[in-house]
């Protein structure tokens, strides 16, 4: 039969679980949060990069032209 001992262990327990399963709630966030910021970041230097690109060289050029002239 359990006594009230058990009962306190028992709720120890549960409140260690929740704590850890709230730390790797936390680092699944930051990971996550990281991830999210390379992505961007990544977009963004590809976007700049292709802006200064195309102010040199027009859409149309870039398309349809038959010579390769590299930058």
């Amino acid at each position: 039969m359990p006594g009230p001992s058990d009962a306190r262990w028992a709720s120890t327990g549960r409140r260690r679980r929740r704590a850890g399963e709230r730390a790797i709630g936390g680092v699944l966030f930051l990971f996550s949060a990281v991830s999210i910021l390379t992505t961007i970041g990544i977009v963004v230097v590809l976007v700049e990069e292709a802006v200064g690109f195309f102010l040199e060289v027009s859409p149309w050029e870039f398309l349809t032209g038959t010579r390769w002239a590299p930058l």
